[in-house]
């Protein structure tokens, strides 16, 4: 991303802002409150030696005019699934407490409708998901140390739409109609949990 973006404070549309090693901070990101529509943001992951910085910044929370949040902690392509479904092809390496503070740290504000997050290997998710008063679809992408979902997503009565792939733990403990939290989340409208995304089938099928 180019240097100086953070300067562009009337700038509306900027759909996908990618972190690069040393050149490319997410606190670019703190004053173009003005943002609206689709924001993606990539390549988290490098963000984890600065995990700290990031949990206090809160670069997110002051652009109400967002309507949808995607975080991914891995340059998503379909056109390469081996890079998209990690868990798939690489070995488990185990949790990461700073993705955590990460997520914490992008608290979007409340009235964000839609929240992808993607190759996250945090633990669990931050209880800010509940505040999320006009949150209608919740999609987790290859989040396989996630062991659960918030509590507080059972206070989301505005969720309509919530999508898990490729993430182990989620897909055992609130399979339909068995798993043992299935009933927390049965009262969404549309749940689908599968090994991958549905775009990604085409190439294992």
């Amino acid at each position: 991303m180019p240097q100086g973006l953070g300067k562009l404070t009337n700038l509306q549309t900027l759909t996908c802002f990618v972190l690069s090693n040393g050149s490319t901070s997410v606190n670019e990101l703190g004053e173009l409150n003005n943002l609206r529509g689709r924001l993606e943001i990539k390549r988290l992951d490098l963000l984890r030696n600065n995990a700290a910085e990031i949990q206090s910044a809160k670069v997110l929370l002051g652009k109400r005019h967002l309507q949808q949040l995607e975080l991914r902690w891995l340059y998503d392509d379909d056109s390469h699934p081996w890079l998209s479904a990690p868990s798939l092809f690489v070995e488990q390496k185990g949790s990461c407490p700073e993705d955590e503070m990460i997520l914490q740290g992008l608290l979007p504000h409340h009235s964000l409708r839609k929240l992808v997050i993607d190759g996250f290997c945090g633990k669990s998710l931050p209880d800010w998901i509940g505040n999320l008063s006009s949150f209608l679809t919740l999609e987790l992408h290859n989040c396989n140390c996630l062991t659960s979902l918030p509590e507080s997503i059972c206070n989301l009565v505005s969720l309509q739409k919530l999508c898990i792939y490729n993430c182990l733990l989620l897909q055992e403990r609130y399979a339909r109609p068995y798993g043992k939290d299935w009933r927390r989340i049965s009262s969404i409208r549309e749940v689908e949990i599968l090994p991958m995304r549905p775009s990604l089938l085409k190439y294992f099928s």
